[in-house]
């Protein structure tokens, strides 16, 4: 059975999620919560078809017109994570349903999906670890870092363009709009390609980030757009573990911390809470650590990139064959390669062609995992990060991500 087949057919015994089947997902919401206030955003661009649009028709009717708007990204906050909401406090309250993430799983293509209105086929960020062949660097796009020596991307020559290929069109159409980070991701390098000149306002924790909306909305007349990243969860669960008494303790504060929003808020205001990914614990035996002197780097042109949970191996002209013959024979248990051809043809980053920046930056083959593993590559002087939870994958925990709607 080739590799295509075998996805299928997990496909098929729910292992794993088929992203053709993501509707609605998280595309789709942004466009339903600010159409109302951007008119380009209610044109449906060529490369949706008839099922975008029922999707977002669908969601639309959850967003009515309103004086101010507040859409919140809780980095990881999955649905995974439903059961641990307190019995009637403001998330179960004010929850919707369930949508979709995007494949990769993983806050930099999910988060450039967001703010270009992109398929990851047509974006180019494939996830947190990413090769540029034509420059032959490693690099980590959100902290704009070379990935082994963390200098600036701007200090070897490669520049924001370079990186970040289409451009962010979603907060520049929206009158008056805040954006709410802490204050590390504030007027950096991505936070200015997703935000464009958008105003960025930093917060030092969720109790200041709401004590700042309300005393903003309490003082504005005119209709406001307000946008809220917060990536404290994601953080908690990769150190503990999706269980842990961390996370349970900050979604608790997080439940009230929204509920005092919600009450404080001017009337015909709505939030809008989602997630852009979900996570999976991984046991401490399941991770695969690769290093320069590994026999798999023979066959490699360049360090594995990706994400931990979906690695991209670019593989030397002409030992594709030796590559998977080698790879199958030791990792073959964890993972399922799948060619760019194959990838296309299932359509895993989006019915949209790859487009040649994609393409390139996709390598040879990606690996899959049914069951939770990862397999990374570090420096020969770099410890493990000894994460406990991860993401990027197609499983329902990664990918299934919750709708929380309150309207005063």
């Amino acid at each position: 059975m080739n590799s295509s087949s075998y996805i299928k057919k997990c496909f098929e015994q729910n292992k794993i999620i088929d992203p053709t089947g993501f509707y609605p997902n998280i595309m789709h919401l942004v466009r339903a919560i600010w159409s109302s206030r951007a008119p380009s955003l209610s044109r449906i661009p060529p490369y949706f078809n008839a099922k975008d649009i029922e999707a977002i028709n669908h969601l639309k009717t959850k967003f009515g017109p309103t004086q101010h708007t507040v859409m919140v990204l809780i980095d990881g906050m999955g649905s995974c994570f439903r059961d641990k909401w307190p019995f009637e406090g403001f998330f179960a309250s004010h929850f919707d349903q369930d949508i979709y993430s995007l494949f990769p799983s993983t806050t930099a293509s999910v988060l450039t999906s967001v703010c270009t209105g992109l398929w990851p086929s047509q974006h180019g960020i494939p996830g947190w670890w990413i090769y540029l062949n034509d420059q032959q660097k490693s690099i980590v796009p959100i902290p704009f870092e070379e990935r082994f020596s963390d200098k600036p991307l701007e200090e070897i020559g490669i520049q924001s363009k370079d990186v970040f290929t289409v451009p962010s069109i979603l907060f520049d159409q929206l009158d008056n709009c805040l954006i709410f980070y802490p204050p590390s991701i504030v007027n950096t390098t991505y936070s200015h390609y997703f935000a464009n000149d958008v105003r960025q306002v930093g917060y030092t924790d969720v109790r200041d980030g709401v004590n700042k909306i309300i005393e903003y909305l309490q003082n504005v007349s005119e209709p406001t757009s307000i946008y809220w990243y917060i990536p404290d969860l994601d953080h908690k669960s990769h150190l503990y573990g999706v269980d842990h008494d961390d996370c349970n303790n900050l979604i608790k504060e997080l439940d009230h911390q929204f509920g005092r929003l919600f009450s404080e808020m001017p009337s015909n205001s709505t939030i809008a809470i989602t997630a852009d990914h979900g996570l999976v614990d991984v046991p401490s035996n399941d991770h695969i650590i690769l290093r320069k002197k590994d026999r798999i780097m023979e066959y490699l042109k360049a360090p594995i990139s990706g994400e931990p949970s979906v690695p991209i191996f670019h593989v030397k002209d002409h030992l594709e064959n030796q590559f998977l013959e080698y790879f199958y024979s030791e990792y073959g248990k964890q993972f399922t390669l799948v060619s760019i051809s194959e990838l296309e043809d299932l359509k895993l980053f989006g019915p949209y062609p790859l487009t040649p920046v994609m393409r390139e930056r996709l390598g040879s083959f990606i690996g899959i995992s049914v069951e939770p593993f990862t397999l990374q590559y570090l420096d020969n002087d770099k410890p493990p990060n000894n994460f406990k939870a991860y993401h990027a994958g197609l499983r329902k925990a990664e990918v299934e991500v919750p709708l929380i709607i309150a309207r005063t």
